[in-house]
């Protein structure tokens, strides 16, 4: 059983969350702040336009059905600071409390109506409607509520609680406009040549190349009660949205690093277990590094590290194997659990934490993982750390190695058919007993490449406490 990390709010947090309360309190109050010049919905909309995110479908979301072929639904994630660069703090909270608002009263109308898609007027019948909502609409200069009906679908990160899931967000994310896309891709470089002036025209060409990448549906489930039709309803709406929106990315980024969707899977316990497991939608970076294992110990793909504790050895024979992939270092990242990270910032690790131990940004100081040959690192708590010797989960026993990734992040993208949508649902058709439900459709998948290009380089056997 995975255990919960406990993490105290830093200060940036502590300060949002008193923003966002006394935000939400004048317009409780219908005492809307001033903004010079404009109203705040202008004010907030002419904000996220500047990122390109021009219509309501890409502010708050918008309803697709299983069967659309056509339509995607990908808006900005106002949870997340790294998907909001360059929107000012104070907009991002408003249009993060709109957004939660309109989700709220969805949630609410779905359990009041037994209905996945509730209607205007079973909208406008919840408490939250006038109790929470309509306050935002007067603040966002919004009078025809239908203007947004489309748009209830709500897609929340939330970092309270457990280590922030930065994992996914170190790769860029491209929307799918069908559930199966053809990623295109060109094998082959052009160089040119010497010429002269009446020499013959030479064609060189690169060999076509392309993968499939198909959506996959992403699902939690978890009981809900009564106490959504409550005026107090917000509370346990968040609390239980916060729940299922985290198991969605929890088993997304799970599956980013253990994913193998062959028969087969590479830990026999994941192959034992359930067959819904997410791990099983569609190869992760691990088996991308098994697939294309030379031989272990060897100038290869996956390198052994012998069993013995991480050191400066381990991040160099993994740079070293990548070749000349990496040479762009901020195209890098590498991928550690906490274990090893641990390791690295505490100084367990000496000649990798020595420039490092002194001065105000120094790892001892902040707690911030320091780069390694000018590459950052990623901390996942998911990276498993009770693996046998050949980084693999395939024996009975009990194991405590972990692995190591280092990755260039252009070969991989997040591939998004529909951003998570957070909904109370019947378990049943006939049954009175409600779900709350989170569902998200898509797929994480690489480039086009030729066997002699390296994207995933894996080190394995690596000692954990």
């Amino acid at each position: 059983m995975e255990p919960t990390r406990v993490i105290t709010p830093d200060k940036q947090a502590i300060e949002d969350a008193g923003k966002m309360k006394n935000m939400f309190d004048m317009l409780k109050n219908k005492q809307a702040p001033a903004v010079i010049g404009q109203p705040i919905f202008q004010k907030c909309i002419d904000d996220v336009k500047r990122l390109g995110y021009n219509t309501p479908a890409l502010w708050f979301g918008k309803r697709v059905r299983d069967d659309d072929l056509i339509t995607t639904a990908v808006p900005v994630n106002y949870g997340s600071k790294s998907a909001c660069k360059g929107l000012p703090e104070e907009s991002r909270l408003m249009l993060f409390g709109f957004k939660k608002a309109l989700s709220n009263v969805e949630i609410q109308a779905c359990y009041k109506g037994r209905t996945n898609n509730p209607s205007k007027e079973l909208m406008e019948s919840v408490p939250l409607y006038k109790t929470q909502l309509v306050p935002f609409m007067k603040a966002f200069n919004v009078t025809d509520f239908s203007t947004w009906i489309d748009t209830v679908q709500a897609r929340f990160f939330f970092e309270e609680y457990e280590e922030p899931y930065i994992l996914a967000d170190t790769f860029d994310s491209m929307p799918m406009s069908s559930p199966i896309v053809r990623a295109p891709g060109a094998l082959g470089l052009l160089e040119g040549e010497l010429e002269a002036d009446d020499g013959t025209f030479t064609v060189q060409t690169n060999t076509q190349a392309s993968y499939l990448v198909e959506s996959k549906n992403n699902v939690v489930h978890t009981n809900v009660t009564q106490d959504l039709l409550d005026d107090s309803a917000p509370a346990i709406i968040e609390k239980i949205r916060r729940e299922v929106m985290k198991g969605g990315v929890r088993s997304y980024e799970r599956a980013i690093l253990d994913g193998d969707d062959s028969g087969a899977h590479i830990d026999d316990d994941t192959q034992a277990g359930s067959a819904k497991l997410f791990t099983k939608a569609f190869d992760g970076l691990r088996q991308r590094a098994f697939a294309n294992e030379v031989t272990v110990g060897g100038n290869a793909i996956v390198y052994d590290h012998g069993g013995v504790d991480p050191d400066k050895d381990l991040w160099a024979k993994l740079l070293t194997r990548l070749k000349c992939q990496g040479a762009e270092k901020a195209d890098l990242c590498y991928i550690y659990g906490c274990d090893v990270s641990h390791k690295l910032v505490t100084g367990a690790i000496p000649e990798l934490f020595t420039a490092f131990a002194f001065g105000g940004l120094a790892s001892n100081v902040t707690g911030m993982v320091p780069p390694v040959f000018g590459i950052k690192g990623v901390e996942s708590q998911l990276v498993r750390e009770d693996l046998e010797a050949d980084g693999k989960a395939d024996n009975p026993t009990v194991s405590t190695t972990t692995y190591m990734l280092l990755v260039q992040k252009s070969r991989f993208s997040n591939w998004i058919r529909q951003a998570t949508r957070v909904f109370a649902s019947p378990s049943l058709p006939s049954s009175d007993f409600m779900l709350m439900t989170g569902k998200t459709r898509h797929a994480f998948a690489g480039i086009p490449q030729t066997a002699v290009e390296r994207s995933v380089i894996m080190g394995i056997n690596i000692k954990t406490i």
